[in-house]
């Protein structure tokens, strides 16, 4: 027993308990903590010492992106089929497209950056996917239509993969996982408001020839923006 007379638990005790209290506090943030987290997240965005400006640029064009895509993707079985009458096996044969020419995209991606830099590459990539997007209301033959999603769908994924690479480079380590998460919850937030946009304005104009166009025209404007934002003023490179 101490000399002062007070008992006092085992040092493994303590440290047991220490633990566990700090096991709390890591699954059970306060909510201070949260407030605390999302205060370093709003503040890297803020922040151009740190990146944060391109950061935030990126989150941007991607959220008015995603808009612009989801109004043609969101009607896109329609389209096919109702539109351009063509068969089941011929949609597969679309949709197969856009997979192979994400495949095509990804890895091309790092000799594009390479070539062009992150910023410019994601800028680039998003202009010239708004104005092939386009053609899907010119082009009415499956090759054609076919040939322009995977053209589409390349560009997209040479467009992901630079960002991710570029995401990775400029966001601090210790806020990597709070800061993806916030912006791609903001980038996918369009998502479903296009779709239901998209499936409202075919009901009420059934014309998918135009909106496809105001879909392209959305992903191209965006894309021109972010030309001339931080994301590409600040140039970065990034091999993935």
């Amino acid at each position: 027993m101490p000399a002062d007379g007070a008992v006092r638990p085992p040092v493994p005790a303590l440290a047991l308990a220490q633990l566990e209290v700090r096991e709390r506090q890591l699954h059970h943030p306060t909510q201070r903590g949260r407030r605390r987290d999302a205060g370093d997240e709003a503040g890297h965005l803020a922040d151009e010492q740190t990146g944060g400006h391109g950061d935030k640029a990126g989150s941007l064009l991607f959220t008015g992106s995603n808009f612009g895509i989801w109004l043609v993707q969101a009607n896109l079985v329609c389209y096919l089929t109702t539109y351009l009458k063509l068969s089941a096996t011929v949609v597969g044969v679309v949709y197969a497209a856009q997979g192979v020419g994400a495949l095509l995209g990804s890895l091309l991606a790092p000799r594009v950056i390479r070539v062009l830099g992150n910023g410019r590459t994601i800028a680039l990539s998003t202009v010239a996917a708004g104005l092939l997007t386009a053609l899907l209301a010119v082009v009415r033959d499956p090759v054609g239509v076919s040939a322009v999603s995977a053209l589409v769908f390349a560009l997209g994924a040479t467009n992901v993969v630079s960002w991710f690479t570029l995401r990775q480079r400029i966001v601090p380590k210790e806020l990597l996982g709070r800061v993806v998460a916030a912006t791609r919850m903001l980038a996918f937030s369009t998502i479903p408001l296009s779709a239901l946009l998209a499936g409202a304005l075919e009901d009420r104009l059934h014309d998918m020839y135009l909106i496809i166009l105001i879909g392209a025209g959305l992903r191209l404007a965006v894309g021109l923006a972010g030309s001339r934002s931080s994301l590409v003023a600040k140039q970065a490179t990034v091999t993935p």
